[in-house]
This record gives C-alpha cells, structure tokens and sequence, in this order.
C-alpha cells in the first residue's frame, strides 16, 4: 500500500509541476506587475522635446535625449538633472541607447541616421564629426521617420523603430557603422504587430527575457515581443492603469534600469518610474 501511495504522490507532483510551468509560460511577460512608483518628475532645466532614455549598468546612470536643442541629459538617482552633454552638428536627434563601456548611439529622425560615439564623464559635447554612422533608411518621411533605438549585445544588432506612413522597424549590425555597406533588414512587419498600434516611438531590450518592450504614444501602451515580432504582454499607460491616474501625454522613450525598473520619457519633459512588487 506504500508503495502505490508513494506512486499516486509522485504523480501528483509531476502534475502539479507540469501545470506550474506551464502557467508560467502564459504569463511569461516581464510587463506582469508593473505600476507606478514615482512621476510624473518635470526635468528642471528641459522645456520641451524630451525624446528618449537609455540605462547604462556600470555607472547606474540614466541618460535621456532632446532632439530641440540636440543634447544629452544625464540623470541622477533622483531623476535630477546632473549634466548636460551638447551634440554639436547633430539633426533632430530622438532616441537614444547605450551600448557598452563609454559607447552609445542616438538617431537622428529627419536624417535616419543611426550614430555611436564615446561619452565619459567628463563629457561635456560630442562633434559630429567624431561618431560612426550609418544611413538606416534611404527615403526621407520628414518628421515621421526613426524615434527609437535598442542594442542587443548578444547579436551585436541595433533595432529601431519608424513613427508611422509607414511603421518600420528596422535590424542593423553593429559592423555597418564601419563598413562600406549597410546590413539593414527588417526582423517584423510592424503593420502586423499585435494591440492595433498606430504608431512607434520608442524601444528597449530586455537581456533577461531576451524580449523587446516597443512604445506606442498614439496607442497609449508598451507591447512586449519577441526578437521576431511575437507578443509576449502589454501595458497600458492610460489612466486607470498601472497606478496611472492620467495618460501619460506624450511617451517617447522607454528604458529598463537597475532590478528591472521601468522608465517612460515623455514631452515635454516628463520621467515616469515603474516598478513591480
């Protein structure tokens, strides 16, 4: 009799185990969770046209983008501004990504560049001249071209993401900013992207899930997919959700922080923080 009732528990063991898993496997979204846990912050010292934010590891430091002036603003923990790093010669510049050590890399939306260049802390501008780059997109959509940039490290791949008439998003490598050629594909079609968006923003890339959180300000939400197009979740940032008692007005730029902290960047000149419990 032991020994069958020893079978029977094993039994319900493994199922159990089984059914665990595989509700983890539906709710793998790492969106699950998230709310609001500071914001809206005002930048003191930004006006307007706060367009993107990136989370560099090493220095724990968050860096946004303006596109009107050109500049970069670095942010303490705080959500101070500590700095400001000029972009001299730089063109409507609206997302920004780090990439690794002291690199980086912004886009530029009129020109549809994609350009990387060092910035320490002891930067006080970066000349155009001075950067790699590459022509990301050879038709000119005015100011409805490339918003937003993410870095895959593993693939040595920036993904960006076109506004809208048409939505994009393009794949480039690492390499094309120093090659003679551009090895530029595109991983998705954007128009059939999930959640009905109308338009694309921003983008981040999560290493731990290996999934890309993209950004609809039309659309008002974050929809997280897989490296090839596939929704994972989504998060709504209307009022009434995630801890939002507004929309928020304008979201631009999205970056992942230390422990899997959220940041919005939103015009004119907003940061939103979210956290899960």
């Amino acid at each position: 009799m032991k020994q069958h009732q020893g079978v029977h528990l094993c039994t319900v063991v493994a199922t159990c185990l089984s059914l665990a898993t595989a509700a983890f496997a539906q709710d793998a979204s790492i969106l699950s969770g998230y709310t609001l846990s500071r914001g809206p912050v005002a930048l003191a010292g930004v006006e307007d046209d706060f367009s993107g934010i990136t989370y560099d590891a090493a220095s724990d430091t968050l860096f946004g983008i303006q596109n009107d002036p050109t500049r970069i603003v670095v942010l303490d923990k705080n959500l101070n501004v500590a700095r400001t790093v000029d972009l001299v010669g730089f063109d409507d510049t609206e997302g920004i990504c780090h990439v690794e050590g002291q690199r980086f890399a912004v886009v530029e939306e009129r020109r549809r560049f994609v350009c990387e260049f060092d910035m320490n802390a002891d930067s006080t501008k970066i000349a155009y001249g001075d950067v790699d780059r590459a022509l990301v997109e050879k038709k000119d959509y005015a100011n409805k071209g490339i918003e937003g940039i993410a870095y895959i490290p593993a693939a040595k791949q920036f993904v960006i993401v076109k506004e809208k008439k048409p939505l994009r998003v393009y794949s480039i490598t690492r390499a094309s900013l120093t090659a003679e050629t551009n090895e530029i594909a595109h991983p998705w079609d954007a128009h059939a992207m999930p959640h009905g968006v109308t338009d694309l923003s921003g983008i981040a890339y999560d290493p731990q899930s290996d999934h890309l959180l993209v950004l609809s300000d039309e659309s008002r939400a974050i929809i997280e997919v897989t490296r090839s197009g596939e929704k994972v979740g989504v998060l709504s940032l209307a009022a009434g959700s995630a801890g939002l008692k507004a929309d928020i007005p304008q979201p631009e730029g999205i970056t992942l922080g230390k422990d899997g902290t959220l940041y919005v960047a939103s015009e004119p000149n907003l940061v939103f923080e979210f956290r899960r419990p």
